[in-house]
């Protein structure tokens, strides 16, 4: 079975940011639908990507750094930028307005690149569907296209 059309035109973009000191850095990784033989990568309001295992290994990344996926639809990402402290992150509630949100915060002890044989190592995009905090992954609005 093929995936939809249209239905996330990646790269996604990973932020890397230490808001506190109002620095961001970008990192050169394109996220991927995970391949792995899962029932569900792609739903009407989430889909599944690979960890970015073994990304995050520059001397330029801190282990305090904050590591976030940012997704938006295809049209607005021209408009994203890195946000300049933790109150101007933009969470998914207003993500029908900004067009893009961050999601997923993280940092690179998790995403190291030992790894068990018998890990499931994926992302899935839109899980929580019981969220009380604005940093949270809720459900994406429809079918995109996201980027």
């Amino acid at each position: 079975m093929g995936l939809p059309q249209g239905w996330l035109s990646l790269p996604l973009l990973l932020l890397l940011t230490s808001i506190p000191t109002k620095a961001s850095l970008e990192i050169d990784y394109i996220p991927a639908l995970t391949r792995k033989p899962l029932e569900g990568i792609i739903t009407s309001s989430t889909f599944t990507l690979d960890q970015p295992s073994g990304q995050f290994n520059s001397p330029n990344i801190s282990d305090t750094d904050d590591i976030w996926l940012v997704v938006a639809f295809s049209n607005a990402v021209q408009n994203f930028t890195a946000p300049q402290s933790f109150q101007c992150i933009p969470h998914a509630s207003t993500f029908l307005e900004k067009k893009y949100y961050l999601t997923i915060q993280a940092s690179r002890v998790l995403y190291s690149n030992e790894t068990n044989a018998q890990d499931i190592r994926i992302l899935r995009v839109g899980n929580e569907t019981n969220c009380t905090v604005n940093m949270c992954n809720t459900p994406l609005p429809g079918p995109g296209p996201y980027k």
